[in-house]
């Protein structure tokens, strides 16, 4: 029905209708506006940004970055499990202690991904020979994640001791 007047609805239930929609939506956007903003000022979250920073900027990841990686971490045990943490994991046996050198690659990077022996030799010139062993890994992001190319323990030297998976 109308009331004649252009644009008023005569029924007082839509209006209602209209109301009670709206208030849902605004609620729902007050509820995820929360969520949002506790996600990004979680203590937690803070801490694995500060870690991956810091993974950045220590030495030889330059070194290792300039291989064509996108993203390249130089990570302690800390680094990992801050960023585990942060996403509700815990890391069990998947990743060894110890130092990580990680090359990361976007899915459109259209560079060939460095080789683990390349990436292990590059780091160990960069810091003149590491003190311990360490990790090597080497992904490119997919589809459905990132994609491991290679990874292994190196000694000190960056020979290969050990092939490794910790998927």
């Amino acid at each position: 029905m109308s009331n004649g007047s252009p644009g008023k609805s005569s029924s007082p239930s839509l209006t209602r209708i209209g109301l009670g929609v709206g208030l849902v939506l605004s609620a729902a956007a007050v509820a995820g506006g929360l969520k949002l903003y506790q996600w990004a000022h979680d203590p937690k979250r803070e801490t694995a940004i500060a870690a991956v920073a810091e993974a950045q900027r220590r030495p030889g990841a330059q070194s290792v970055k300039d291989l064509g990686c996108d993203m390249a971490l130089i990570q302690v045990d800390e680094d990992y499990q801050a960023i585990a943490e942060s996403q509700g994991r815990k890391l069990g046996d998947r990743i060894p202690s110890g130092l990580m050198v990680s090359c990361l690659l976007r899915a459109d990077n259209k560079k060939p991904e460095p080789t683990c022996p390349l990436v292990a030799t590059t780091y160990g010139k960069a810091v003149r020979e590491p003190a311990q062993r360490f990790f090597v890994q080497v992904m490119r992001q997919g589809a459905d994640g990132p994609v491991k190319r290679c990874e292994g323990i190196y000694s000190p030297a960056g020979e290969l001791l050990e092939a490794a998976s910790f998927r």
